[in-house]
């Protein structure tokens, strides 16, 4: 059963106002805030819901009972990531104890939840900067051109039967 805070008075009228498949389908979305989970545990067609959400106020208990179950989910992935799960430990059919089992999974989804900045693709695959090459003098920039430059190689070499060098 839903239990709404009684101190503006419109909150108690609205529980009166909600019928009972609507108390059910709202008490599920608070502990599983999938509609289509709450709509097969409450026994709820989707033609009433359709008819339910044409009401301003139905809109907004289904909204916040949803932000609930949002709230209890991840406290559940918390809690199983952090702390972990007890599994039963058997030996020859027999319980012996139990022992914490963590899911890196589980705290990947919660990290990417919480530190959504630190896992972007684009940060990630950031190239890191090419280097910056300085150079001082007029001089020294026309060398470097002439030395990487396809054409100016050609032109420094000697041509076969010109008689000519080229200048060292």
């Amino acid at each position: 059963m839903i239990t709404h805070e009684a101190g503006d008075g419109s909150r108690a009228d609205d529980a009166a106002e909600l019928t009972e498949p609507q108390i059910r389908y709202l008490a599920v979305l608070r502990v599983k805030p999938s509609v289509g989970c709450g709509m097969r545990l409450a026994g709820v067609r989707f033609a009433n819901l359709k008819g339910w959400r044409e009401s301003a106020r139905f809109r907004e208990l289904e909204n916040e009972a949803t932000e609930i179950g949002k709230g209890v989910l991840f406290v559940a992935m918390r809690k199983s990531a952090v702390e972990g799960d007890l599994v039963p430990v058997c030996q020859s059919g027999l319980l012996v104890g139990h022992k914490r089992k963590f899911c890196a999974r589980m705290r990947e989804m919660l990290a990417k939840a919480l530190m959504p900045a630190m896992f972007d693709p684009k940060v990630l695959n950031r190239q890191p900067a090419r280097p910056t090459v300085i150079l001082g003098t007029a001089e020294q920039i026309a060398k470097v051109v002439r030395r990487f430059s396809p054409t100016a190689r050609r032109t420094e070499r000697p041509v076969p039967g010109d008689g000519s060098s080229a200048p060292a």
